[in-house]
């Protein structure tokens, strides 16, 4: 699994992708664990033979490795220290992809395997 270093501090997207592929309409709950304890939890009704996209987006603040678990699904998280502003002028330069950012890739890690539902 590859990490993307995040500054302390940062918004950080992770996302499920659920399916459904029972002939009907299933409620699931679905919860997010940091640092061994539940950081967050959303309830979706995933449509007959559908998927449906649960997105959490957490700060975190502690420097290091983290591991994010939804399900059964896990993604390492490499937290750095942020970076203090100066008031000398930066000068950059971009190639990248637009769009494609840290979220992107920790949204991408959870997002690979489908969440098997249960049918309730």
């Amino acid at each position: 699994m590859s990490r993307s270093p995040v500054p302390s501090g940062e918004p950080v997207t992770f996302v499920a992708t659920l399916e459904n592929p029972t002939p009907q309409p299933a409620n699931h709950t679905v919860r997010l664990r940091l640092f061994g304890e539940i950081a967050d939890v959303k309830t979706v009704t995933v449509p007959a033979g559908e998927t449906v996209t649960v997105q959490f987006t957490r700060t975190i603040l502690a420097t290091g490795e983290h591991t994010a678990r939804v399900g059964d699904q896990t993604a390492t998280v490499s937290v750095t220290e942020s970076q203090v502003a100066t008031d000398e002028p930066e000068t950059t330069s971009s190639t990248g992809v637009p769009g494609f950012g840290v979220g992107v890739a920790l949204a991408a890690l959870l997002a690979v395997a489908a969440l098997a539902l249960r049918r309730e």
